[in-house]
């Protein structure tokens, strides 16, 4: 019926004129369109009414009765009920012969008999099978099972597809929290020659706090034997150590001949600088406030002289001196050792400017 059609949209109604083989004209309106689509399916009723798109269709058109006068329903009624009684009593006397024919055939072949009543048994099972409603579901059914891999080789593309969207997804998240910029940052700043530097004072620092300034037992947390858990010793620095000599005696030797007498050195002999133009005149340019390499040729002769001569002098605490080189990886020598690493660097960059 039209108000069926009347349901779907333009593009819907020229779908089902496709399928009914009916060729539409697109550039009707939709209500010229659907009062020609109705016209067409009433032509073709026999040959389209079987099909599933149009069922609803179909199934929405009712017939009318007719209507009838008052005199004509009661004549009706009572016919219909004269009707009623001869179909009873037809029923029950064929009913009865029809016990009377099953009892003796199934004294003379029981297997028939059976076979009789299961048929009528299952009848209405396979009427019910051919209602709308079951023709549906196993129209679900059977897309269901079209959706369903049917091979190995289709089994393995869609657990590929689904890793290769998890693993763009997973790079999507690390993309968004920026560690691959943190990463790249630390990156350009370990391959420059301050970050070098920078990394091998950090080293030296860490070992001579462990020699100086060490974490002590401050107390247990208990465990629980019941769930196997040993109790957890927590280490804590022992703050007192900040006001004896023996901390800071170590600590400004190591800092003057490592960090402060090199950076005085390196601020006024500094190799980097270079002529430029500016504004039409020549100036001098740093590529570095400190030269690195003045930097470690000094800090390895500082070294050399106050941790790997061991000779008394009114100004080094040979004890602290002693305490320092102990702490360091290699003595006084993986100090000097740091100082290479960092003029080879120095020297490196220089050259690839």
């Amino acid at each position: 019926m039209t108000s069926w059609l009347n349901n779907h949209k333009k593009g819907e109604l020229l779908e089902l004129a496709s399928t009914a083989g009916y060729q539409a004209d697109e550039s009707l309106k939709k209500a010229e369109l659907v009062s020609s689509i109705d016209d067409y399916l009433q032509k073709n009723a026999t040959r389209l009414h079987g099909q599933d798109a149009f069922e609803h269709y179909y199934s929405s058109k009712r017939p009318q009765r007719p209507r009838q006068s008052i005199g004509n329903v009661t004549s009706d009624v009572e016919e219909g009920a004269k009707s009623v009684v001869r179909k009873t009593v037809k029923k029950a006397t064929k009913v009865k012969a029809d016990l009377e024919n099953t009892g003796a055939s199934f004294l003379a072949s029981p297997g028939k008999v059976l076979s009789d009543v299961a048929s009528r048994i299952s009848s209405p099972f396979v009427a019910a099978a051919r209602t709308p409603a079951a023709r549906r579901a196993t129209n679900q059914l059977t897309n269901l099972n079209a959706s369903l891999p049917t091979s190995p080789a289709e089994v393995t593309e869609e657990i590929e597809r689904a890793t290769t969207k998890f693993y763009s997804g997973a790079g999507d998240l690390y993309s968004v929290s920026g560690i691959p910029e943190t990463v790249e940052s630390v990156r350009s700043w370990c391959s420059s020659v301050v970050g070098v530097q920078t990394s091998i004072l950090l080293l030296e620092a860490y070992n001579l706090r462990q020699a100086i300034f060490p974490w002590t037992l401050a107390f247990e947390l208990p465990g629980v034997p019941a769930l196997g858990l040993d109790s957890i010793p927590v280490y804590m620095p022992d703050l007192f150590l900040l006001l004896r000599s023996s901390f800071w005696g170590p600590s400004i030797l190591w800092f003057m001949t490592s960090i402060f007498v090199p950076l005085v050195f390196a601020y006024f002999y500094n190799l980097t600088v270079h002529p430029v133009k500016r504004n039409g005149a020549r100036v001098q340019a740093l590529r570095y406030p400190y030269d690195p390499m003045t930097y470690n040729v000094v800090k390895a002769i500082a070294t050399l002289l106050v941790y790997g001569a061991h000779t008394p002098s009114s100004y080094v605490d040979p004890t602290s001196a002693r305490v320092v080189e102990n702490a360091m990886v290699g003595g006084y020598r993986g100090v000097i050792t740091g100082c290479v690493i960092s003029g080879i660097a120095a020297i490196w960059e220089a050259t690839q400017r």
